[in-house]
C-alpha cells in the first residue's frame, strides 16, 4: 500500500512538470515571430528606410529653385554691353598693283593669259591672303557703248588675285579693272582689254569730204584714200573705195545702205562711210600753219544694214604751207586714228 502512494505521487509530480513545460514552451512560441515574419517585417523596414533616403528634401529644392530665379533676375536687369570694332578700311592697310597685261586678242577668240593683279600689306609689303577684290570687266557693247559686269574674288597664298575673262564676242579698246576698299578709300588698278575687229578684208571705203567753205567734194575723196592707206598697211585686204555723196550728203542712213547694196550686193562684208570737215578757222602762227579737221564715221554690216560701229574724230594738222598743214592733219593723223578706231570698235 504504500508503494502504491509512492508511485501514484511521482505520477503525479510528473504530470505536474509535464504540463508545466508545455505551458511555457507555448508561451514562447506566441512571444517570436516565425522566421518569415522576421523577414517581411525586416524588408518592409528596409523599404521605409531607403524611401526616407531617396525623397528629396522638399525645403532645399524650393530654396535651389528660388535661388535659380533670382540669378535669372540678375541676369536680366543686367546690361551686357558689347564695344563695336572698330571699321577698318581695307583699302587703308593695303595696296594693289597690276599684274602683265595679255596681249590683244582678235574678236571670238580667248586672251592666252589671265587677267591678274596683287595685293600687299602696307607695314611689310607681305601678301594679302584671302582679300576680297571688286573686278569689272566688259560683258557687251550696246549702241557703241561698252557694258560692264563685276565679280568678288579673294587673293590667294601669294595675295594675287586672277581673273579668266571669256571668249570674246565684240571689238573693243577698254580695261579690265581691279578695286580694293570702297568708296573714297578704294584703290585701283586697271589692265588694257583690247580685242579686234574679226572683219579685216572685203569692205568697203566711201568717204564725203568738204572744203574749207563748207562745200562738198563731189569726186576723188583724199581723206577716204588716206584711209584706205592707212587700213591696208593695218592689213586690211580686199578692201576698196565707193562714191556714195549723195546719199552721205542727205545724212539718212538707210539710204546709204541701200545705195550700198545695190551697187555691191552681197561682196562687201562691211561699208565704212562718212564725212571729213574744216573744224575750225585755218590759223597762222610765224611760219607754221594749222588746220582743225573733224571726221564722222559710221560702220554697217552689209549683210543686215545693222550699225557695227561710229566714232567722232579730231585733229589738228600743222606745215609750212596750207597744203602740207591740210595733208598732215588728213594723212597722218586723222587716216590712223580712223583705222585705230574701226580695228578695235567695229
Amino acid at each position: 500500500m504504500l508503494k502504491l502512494n509512492r508511485i501514484f505521487f511521482l505520477i503525479t509530480i510528473l504530470f505536474i512538470v509535464t504540463t508545466f513545460s508545455c505551458l511555457t514552451t507555448t508561451e514562447t512560441v506566441q512571444n517570436q515571430p516565425s522566421t518569415e515574419t522576421q523577414v517581411i517585417e525586416q524588408n518592409q523596414d528596409e523599404i521605409v528606410q531607403n524611401t526616407n533616403l531617396d525623397s528629396p528634401n522638399i525645403e532645399s529644392v524650393e530654396q535651389e529653385e528660388n535661388q535659380q530665379q533670382e540669378n535669372i533676375v540678375q541676369m536680366e536687369e543686367t546690361e551686357v554691353i558689347v564695344e563695336p570694332l572698330p571699321e577698318v578700311d581695307v583699302a587703308e592697310l593695303h595696296f594693289i598693283t597690276s599684274g602683265k597685261t595679255p596681249d590683244s586678242v582678235r574678236n571670238g577668240k580667248t586672251f592666252k593669259t589671265p587677267f591678274s593683279a596683287t595685293v600687299k600689306k602696307l607695314d611689310d609689303e607681305s601678301p594679302a591672303v584671302g582679300i576680297e577684290v571688286v573686278v569689272k570687266y566688259p560683258v557687251s557693247k550696246k549702241s557703241n557703248e561698252i557694258q560692264f559686269a563685276q565679280s568678288v574674288l579673294l587673293t590667294d597664298e601669294n595675295g594675287i588675285v586672277t581673273f579668266h575673262a571669256e571668249t570674246t564676242s565684240f571689238a573693243c579698246r577698254s580695261q579690265v579693272t581691279f578695286t580694293i576698299g570702297k568708296d573714297e578709300k578704294a584703290k585701283s588698278v586697271s589692265i588694257p582689254y583690247v580685242v579686234s575687229t574679226n572683219r579685216m578684208s572685203n569692205g568697203t571705203i566711201s568717204i564725203l569730204d568738204y572744203t574749207k567753205n563748207g562745200n562738198p567734194v563731189l569726186d576723188n575723196s583724199q581723206s577716204a584714200s588716206a584711209i584706205l592707206t592707212a587700213m591696208i598697211r593695218r592689213g586690211y585686204s580686199s578692201t576698196g573705195l565707193a562714191d556714195f555723196v549723195e546719199e552721205i550728203q542727205s545724212g539718212n542712213q538707210d539710204k546709204v545702205y541701200r545705195a550700198a547694196k545695190n551697187l555691191l550686193g552681197n561682196y562687201s562684208n562691211f561699208l565704212l562711210y562718212g564725212t571729213v570737215r574744216y573744224n575750225g578757222e585755218i590759223t597762222k602762227e610765224s611760219s607754221t600753219y594749222t588746220i582743225p579737221l573733224i571726221a564722222e564715221i559710221t560702220c554697217l554690216d552689209m549683210a543686215t544694214g545693222e550699225e557695227l560701229h561710229h566714232d567722232i574724230i579730231q585733229v589738228e594738222g600743222k606745215g609750212s604751207s596750207e597744203w602740207a598743214a591740210l595733208n598732215n592733219a588728213r594723212a597722218d593723223l586723222l587716216a590712223p586714228q580712223v583705222a585705230e578706231s574701226v580695228i578695235y570698235g567695229m
